[in-house]
C-alpha cells in the first residue's frame, strides 16, 4: 500500500502546519485556575475561530492517522521516516482491543453528529473487527486483544516476541490469523464502551441492521461470560476475575440489548451496582503511577450513566460522575469530562467540564508523532510531588505523549521517546471532541 498515494488522494500534505488563535489569555488563566482547583468564573467559551481551528486539528490527525487501522483495529505505527514512505512495525498492539472499542465509541457519536453514510460504514467495518476479536480464538464472545494476518510484515515484527502467547485463529477464513493471548478485563471495558455507544448514538433507519448486530455481538461476549459466572476464561483456561464494576457494567449491557434472556442478572446487577458504588466508584490521585484504572472507571461510568433508568441508581450515578468531572477537575482530562458530558448533557455542573473540554482539546498539540518531554525544570510545573511527577497537572500541549492521554497520570514530568517516527492513533483528540458535539457541548465550526 503506497500511502504517499493516499495522502495526496485526501488532498492532506505529507507535511502540515495547523494555523489558528490558540487559547485566548483568559482562557489560559481559567484553564491556570482549573489546575490549582480555584475556579471563580465561568469559562470564555470558544469562538468561531477556534472551534475552526480545533475542527480543523481533529480533521487533519483524523486523516493521516488513518494507517493506525489495520484491519479496523487500533495500533501505534512506526515510520522509517516522517514522509510515511513504509510502514516499519506496529506497536502497543497487546491493548488494540481496548483501543479499537474507544475508535468505535469516537465514529458512533461522529455519525449522530454527522449522518454521514461513509462513517456508517465505517462503524459496520469496525464492527467487523470486534466480531473478530470475539470469535477467532475458538472460543466465541473471548475477546482476544488483536488478530491479524501472520504474514503481514508490520505485525509479523511484534507477534513472535510477544510473552503471552500468539496464536492461529481457528474460524474460517482467518486460519492464517495470529491472535495474541493474556486475558484482561482491560479489553472488555473497551469493547462495552464501543458497543455502548454504538446502541446509544445510531438511530436512523438506515442504522438499524447495525443497531441489531451490535446486539448480537454484545450476546455472544455475555454468553460467553455467563458460562462462567462472569470470570473470563482463556481458551487456554487463564482466568481473569470479574470485579464489582466489571460485572455490573456487563450485566447492565446485557439486560439492555435483551431483557428478557437476561433477566436472571437483574437481582445480582443490583447487587454488583452497589458494591461497585461503595467500593470502586472513586478517582484515584492525579500523581498515582496506575492512574489507567480511572480511565476504566469513567468507561464503567459512562456504560452505566447511558443504560440505568432506576431514578435512585441513576442520582447515585449522577453524583459519582459529577464529583469525578467537577470536584477533581484539577486532573485536567478532557476525556473524563466529555464522558460526563455526554451521560449527563442537562448537568447544571456544566461549567468546569465544558471548559475542560474546549480548552483542552485547543491546548492538544497539532504533531501526529510522538516526542520526547521532560518538564522538570520547567518552573511552571513546580513543586514536584517527587521526581516524576509535578503537585499540578501539566497543560495538554506540555505532557509526555501517550497511546491514549487521559489514561495517564497528568502529573508525570516526562516520557515520550526522540526516535523517529512513532504515529499514535490520536483517539484522545477525536473521541472527546465528537462526544462533545453529539452532547452539544463544542459548536459546529463555520
Amino acid at each position: 500500500m503506497n500511502l504517499r498515494v493516499i495522502f495526496l488522494a485526501l488532498c492532506i500534505p505529507l507535511t502540515y502546519s495547523i494555523t489558528g488563535p490558540g487559547l485566548s489569555a483568559e482562557q489560559e488563566a481559567w484553564l491556570d485556575s482549573v489546575r490549582y482547583a480555584n475556579v471563580s468564573t465561568k469559562w470564555p467559551t470558544l469562538g468561531k475561530e477556534q472551534l475552526l481551528e480545533l475542527w480543523t486539528k481533529v480533521y487533519i490527525l483524523s486523516k493521516v492517522t488513518s494507517a493506525n487501522f489495520p484491519y479496523y483495529e487500533t495500533v501505534q505505527i512506526w515510520f522509517n521516516d516522517t514522509a510515511r514512505s513504509a510502514v516499519i512495525r506496529y506497536d502497543d498492539v497487546g491493548d488494540s482491543a481496548s483501543w479499537t472499542g474507544l475508535h468505535l465509541a469516537a465514529l458512533a457519536h461522529q455519525y449522530n453528529v454527522t449522518n454521514n453514510s461513509t462513517v456508517l460504514k465505517e462503524i459496520d467495518k469496525s464492527l467487523d473487527a470486534v466480531s473478530l476479536l470475539s470469535t477467532c480464538s475458538g472460543k466465541p464472545g473471548y475477546i482476544v486483544r488483536f488478530a491479524g494476518p501472520a504474514s503481514d510484515p508490520a505485525y509479523k515484527k511484534y507477534y513472535p516476541g510477544y510473552g503471552n502467547g500468539a496464536f492461529n485463529c481457528t474460524i474460517p477464513p482467518y486460519h492464517d490469523y495470529i491472535w495474541l493471548g493474556f486475558s484482561s478485563r482491560d479489553m472488555y471495558f473497551g469493547i462495552a464502551f464501543g458497543l455502548a455507544n454504538v446502541l446509544r448514538m445510531l438511530h436512523t433507519d438506515s442504522a438499524q441492521s447495525i443497531i441489531q448486530r451490535t446486539k448480537n455481538i454484545t450476546e455472544t461476549i455475555v454468553d460467553d461470560l455467563v458460562k462462567y459466572d462472569f470470570w473470563i476464561i482463556s481458551p487456554k483456561k487463564q482466568p481473569t476475575n470479574p470485579d464489582p464494576m466489571f460485572l455490573a457494567t456487563w450485566k447492565l449491557l446485557a439486560l439492555t440489548v435483551n431483557p428478557v434472556k437476561y433477566q436472571h442478572l437483574l437481582k445480582t446487577y443490583k447487587e454488583y451496582f452497589w458494591s461497585a458504588y461503595y467500593t470502586e466508584m472513586t478517582i484515584s490521585t492525579k500523581t498515582h503511577n496506575a492512574y489507567f484504572g480511572n480511565e476504566l472507571l469513567v468507561e464503567g461510568l459512562y456504560v452505566l450513566s447511558t443504560f440505568e433508568i432506576d431514578v435512585q441508581r441513576r442520582e447515585a450515578l449522577f453524583n459519582k460522575f459529577t464529583v469525578l468531572a467537577v470536584n477533581h477537575s484539577d486532573h485536567l482530562q478532557p476525556g473524563f469530562a466529555a464522558f460526563y458530558l455526554s451521560a449527563f448533557p442537562d448537568t447544571k455542573y456544566s461549567n468546569i467540564p465544558a471548559g475542560v473540554l474546549q480548552g483542552g482539546l485547543l491546548d492538544y498539540p497539532s504533531t501526529p508523532w510522538e516526542h520526547h518531554v521532560d518538564q522538570t525544570n520547567n518552573p511552571k510545573y513546580m513543586p514536584h510531588h517527587d521526581s516524576d511527577h509535578s503537585e499540578c497537572a501539566l497543560m495538554i500541549r506540555d505532557r509526555p505523549p501517550d497511546v491514549y492521554m487521559w489514561q495517564r497520570e497528568p502529573t508525570a514530568l516526562k516520557g515520550g521517546t526522540s526516535e523517529c517516527c512513532l504515529q499514535n492513533a490520536h483517539l484522545d483528540l477525536t473521541l472527546p471532541y465528537w462526544m462533545g458535539r453529539s452532547a452539544g457541548y463544542i459548536g459546529t465550526p463555520n
